[in-house]
């Protein structure tokens, strides 16, 4: 957890940390049409390195409209699958073309811009969301936070396998907060789920319950999956 920090000093706007404090309520609030970036960070502890990153990048992306999001640390092991990011951040858009618009101003001001990314974090992937409705979710410090992604096999059997998975989930105490579908990863940043959910639970005695059944159930449809605990 090295640098978190001055990570996220940084990251969400030299002015946000409370965000991503432990013990502080988390807000996403944005409208339809906004564009949702959805981060996962490994830092690299290069400290130089990315307070150059920032000071060089940030004021170029904000031009454009970014907006710093709320940030979650993942500190447990992964309860499904292979990925095991250190930080799950988010980040905003007005809109997919001003979007575009910043990448492109950022790949042309900020010298070595993907380079200085790898040099900052040794796994960077993003994947954002043209939000096709508005977007209101808080989290509280007091419950528990899974955040799951699906990939899917074949589309059929991949629906049937979401609409058993969603209802089971509510029937273990689940309550989805926030979920996600066709999103883009921009090149050399793939990771693009074919859903992604933000699923709050009282406790994690309960989360633990349904977890347990859920390992053991059938899957199929679902190619890969990636499951954490965000806090």
């Amino acid at each position: 957890m090295k640098g978190y920090s001055f990570i996220l000093i940084l990251l969400l706007g030299c002015c946000t940390t409370s965000l991503f404090a432990q013990g502080k309520a988390k807000t996403i609030q944005l409208e339809k049409g906004q564009v949702l970036d959805i981060l996962l960070l490994n830092d690299a502890g290069n400290d130089a390195a990315k307070q150059k990153y920032f000071k060089e990048a940030y004021p170029v992306a904000q031009k454009h409209g970014y907006q710093p999001g709320a940030g979650w640390a993942v500190k447990e092991i992964p309860f499904q699958g292979n990925q095991h990011p250190e930080l799950f951040v988010t980040g905003s858009w007005p809109s997919v073309a001003a979007r575009r618009a910043g990448l492109s101003a950022l790949e042309k001001e900020v010298d070595d811009f993907h380079g200085q990314r790898r040099t900052v974090w040794t796994n960077f992937q993003i994947t954002y969301f043209e939000l096709p409705e508005a977007v209101a979710i808080t989290t509280d410090p007091a419950k528990y936070y899974v955040a799951t992604m699906f990939w899917s096999a074949a589309e059929k059997p991949f629906g049937q396998f979401l609409e058993k998975w969603e209802k089971q989930q509510k029937q273990h105490g689940g309550t989805p907060l926030l979920t996600l579908t066709e999103g883009t990863s921009p090149f050399g940043y793939h990771h693009n789920p074919d859903y992604l959910t933000i699923t709050e639970w009282p406790d994690e005695a309960t989360f633990r319950t349904f977890l347990e059944k859920d390992r053991a159930a059938d899957h199929t449809g679902v190619n890969h999956l990636s499951q954490f605990r965000i806090n």
